[in-house]
């Protein structure tokens, strides 16, 4: 993975929620961002993710500036895997007809082609007896390897997953974050924002810690946890990993 980020900012209601970030990183597989709740995490994701428009700065991934036009964008989104915290599963679909379904509509597979794939990821993530439930019949830990199925149907470049596991119980919690262990064993590249701390840890090859829209620390995730250079950073993880 390549990443770099220029003088990037993003208002909402003129409230700097990205303020100038400038940061990069190569030859990453994975890049995890922590921080405390509206630091700027998941705003910063959906700008890399082409979601969201900079209002200033640039973005280039893997050698490619993010569009900032809706026409550009849709094939650089194309590329990409997306999930997010509260899984945006189509109620009215089963499990499998929500992977099946972006596969058909987005990337013109045919349908006898899409569902066989989507039941190999299925099965693939222990879900193949679930397949044709309705969301609403799952489990949230379920429903969300759904949506990571769906994400990585169509073999993104690079998948990116916003607090996937911030609606779910620690059983379910753990279920997910099994998951995500398994696609970086299998090479997958991934950013992703959290509050598992020890997951963080384990997983990142890279650690970006926001605060008030900022990277106010970058590092190994080793360097960060074991002595954070930075005091808002040392006060984070200290209130976090207290008990």
């Amino acid at each position: 993975m390549e990443l770099c980020l220029k003088g990037l900012s993003k208002r909402f209601d003129a409230s700097p929620v990205i303020d100038d970030v400038t940061a990069s990183v190569s030859g990453a597989q994975s890049l995890v961002m922590i921080g405390p709740s509206g630091g700027g995490k998941s705003t910063l994701l959906r700008l890399v993710a082409g979601l969201l428009i900079p209002d200033a700065g640039a973005i280039e991934l893997n050698g490619v500036n993010v569009p900032k036009g809706e026409v550009a964008l849709r094939p650089f989104r194309a590329n990409l895997g997306v999930v997010f915290q509260s899984f945006n599963l189509f109620p009215h679909l089963s499990a499998v007809a929500n992977v099946i379904l972006p596969l058909t509509v987005v990337h013109g597979q045919s349908e006898d082609t899409a569902r066989q794939y989507a039941e190999q990821l299925l099965d693939r993530f222990q879900l193949a007896d679930h397949r044709d439930k309705k969301p609403f019949e799952l489990s949230g830990g379920q429903r969300q390897r759904i949506a990571i199925a769906r994400a990585l149907a169509h073999q993104p470049k690079l998948l990116l997953l916003d607090e996937p596991t911030s609606a779910l119980d620690p059983e379910m919690t753990g279920e997910v974050l099994d998951v995500i262990s398994e696609l970086k064993e299998e090479g997958v590249d991934f950013i992703m924002v959290t509050h598992e701390m020890g997951f963080a840890r384990s997983v990142a090859d890279r650690l970006w810690f926001l605060a008030q829209g900022r990277i106010v620390e970058a590092g190994g995730s080793e360097a960060i946890f074991g002595s954070p250079k930075e005091p808002a950073t040392q006060r984070f993880l200290e209130r976090v990993l207290k008990y």
